[in-house]
């Protein structure tokens, strides 16, 4: 693709504090801003459009996947979330549109697969929202859709790792095929010290067995991804000579072969 026009830098949605999100199709960049959503949508160009300016809102982590982006959106951030709307935009020309609306709970991230989508939730009882630790981390899983989708909600089923913990990384969670799978940091100052810091879990949408594969403790980064076939697994690491992070290995683990995956539970 050309590119006609070059990357527009300096705006708002370049700050620290803004999501971001990426469309295959058209490759189309998404900036979640917390009361404004902005996005780089005409192919070709990367100038930006204030896609939503919404005051009673706050958009979270969202996850583009083919022609769709979707992302978490909550009443509001400062005040206990009382509901979250899940909603997407496609380039069908009808912009922004909900996709589950006022669903209970707090979902922090999402993320698509061509079938589906899941969503990362936690009980939210501490200040700070989806950027401080929490308790209960769950998850979602419901149809891939391009409209409002009918009741019942989607249920949440619970991830049994205790204390406070948050998403590792700035995309935790991955899903495609019968599988997803979350990245969890333990918050050990709030907590407590353990022996395993931070897990990869693995989840088989079909019966919600879990696999828990520990995240090192020595790791400067993390990065997972998974396919039809195959969870790959990418720990970065610093290099000590010269200082700088690497990733030495890509880890790949055979899915047909999910019981061998890891651990049974995090212990």
């Amino acid at each position: 693709m050309q590119w006609k026009t070059p990357p527009a830098l300096g705006g708002p949605y370049d700050s620290a504090y803004c999501y971001k999100a990426y469309m295959e199709e058209g490759a189309r960049k998404f900036h979640f801003c917390g009361r404004n959503v902005y996005g780089s949508i005409e192919p070709g160009s990367s100038a930006v459009t204030l896609l939503q300016e919404n005051m009673e809102a706050w958009a979270l982590q969202g996850y583009g996947e083919d022609d769709l982006v979707v992302w978490p959106e909550s009443k509001d951030y400062v005040l206990p979330f009382q509901y979250f709307d899940i909603k997407g935009w496609a380039p069908d020309g009808k912009g922004i549109r909900r996709l589950l609306w006022g669903m209970p709970g707090t979902t922090c991230a999402t993320a698509l697969s061509d079938t589906h989508m899941v969503g990362f939730t936690v009980d939210r009882k501490y200040g700070g929202g989806c950027v401080n630790s929490q308790e209960n981390p769950g998850f979602w899983v419901a149809p891939r859709t391009y409209e409002l989708l009918p009741a019942p909600y989607p249920e949440i089923h619970p991830i049994p790792l205790p204390g406070r913990v948050w998403l590792d990384g700035l995309q935790g969670i991955r899903t495609w095929g019968n599988f997803l799978a979350v990245a969890l940091t333990i918050d050990e100052e709030l907590t407590g010290a353990v022996d395993v810091p931070a897990w990869l879990v693995l989840i088989r949408i079909s019966d919600r067995s879990m696999r828990w594969l520990p995240i090192p403790r020595d790791r400067v980064g993390f990065e997972f991804t998974l396919d039809s076939a195959f969870l790959y697994t990418m720990p970065l690491v610093e290099f000590r000579p010269s200082g700088i992070d690497r990733t030495p290995f890509v880890y790949r683990y055979d899915l047909s072969r999910f019981d061998e995956i890891g651990r049974p539970g995090p212990n």
